[in-house]
C-alpha cells in the first residue's frame, strides 16, 4: 500500500477547543470542526507513520483512521491523496450512511468526524439572507444544520433551504 500525505498545515488556522480541533481553511473558506478521532488521526498524519501506526498511537481501529482519513481527504486537509485501501469496506460518507440505511447500523457509527461550514465573505456576512442556488446550512448526516441563522431570500418566491448532494444545503426553488 502506498504511503499516507501528510496532513495539510499552510493556509490553516487550527485552534484547540476543548475535545475538538478548529480548522479554518483560509484559502478555501471553510471552518471544520474535528472530533477528537479527527483532530488526533490528523496531528499524526506526517507522511511517515502508516495506517497501523496511527492507530496505534492513537488508541483507535484501523477503520476509524481510514475513516478519518477519508473525511479530512474530502475536506482537503491532507497534503495529497490516500493510497487506495487494499483490504476491508472503502467506503465514502455517502456510501456509508446509505449502507447503514439499509443494514440498520447505529446513528452513532453515521457521525461524521468532522464537520464543516463555508464561511461567509464579508459582502455576504452583511446580508439579511441567503440568495437562490446560495449555501444555507451545513448537511449533517440527517438534515440541513443553519449555523448562519439567515434564512433563504423571500425572492424568487418559495425558495427553501434544501440537501441535494454533498455536505453542503442550498436555498433552492421548492417547484424545482
Amino acid at each position: 500500500m502506498g504511503q499516507l500525505p501528510p496532513g495539510r498545515r499552510e493556509g490553516l488556522i487550527v485552534e484547540a477547543l476543548d475535545d475538538e480541533l478548529l480548522v479554518y481553511d483560509s484559502e478555501r473558506a471553510k471552518a471544520h470542526s474535528l472530533n477528537r478521532v479527527a483532530a488526533t488521526v490528523w496531528e499524526l498524519s506526517d507522511g511517515e507513520r502508516d495506517v497501523t501506526a496511527i492507530a496505534a498511537a492513537a488508541d483507535v481501529s484501523e477503520d476509524d483512521v481510514w475513516r478519518a482519513l477519508s473525511q479530512l481527504e474530502e475536506r482537503r486537509l491532507l497534503d495529497g491523496e490516500l493510497p487506495r485501501r487494499m483490504s476491508g469496506p472503502e467506503y465514502s460518507r455517502r456510501q456509508a450512511v446509505r449502507r447503514m440505511g439499509l443494514i440498520g447500523a447505529s446513528a452513532a457509527f453515521a457521525a461524521p468526524l468532522v464537520k464543516s461550514i463555508v464561511v461567509p465573505t464579508a459582502a455576504q456576512a452583511g446580508a439579511s439572507c441567503v440568495p437562490e442556488n446560495g449555501v444555507c446550512a451545513t448537511f449533517d448526516g440527517e438534515g440541513c444544520f443553519n449555523m448562519t441563522t439567515r434564512p433563504c431570500c423571500p425572492q424568487p418566491a418559495g425558495l427553501q433551504c434544501f440537501h441535494t448532494e454533498g455536505e453542503f444545503c442550498l436555498c433552492l426553488s421548492s417547484s424545482a
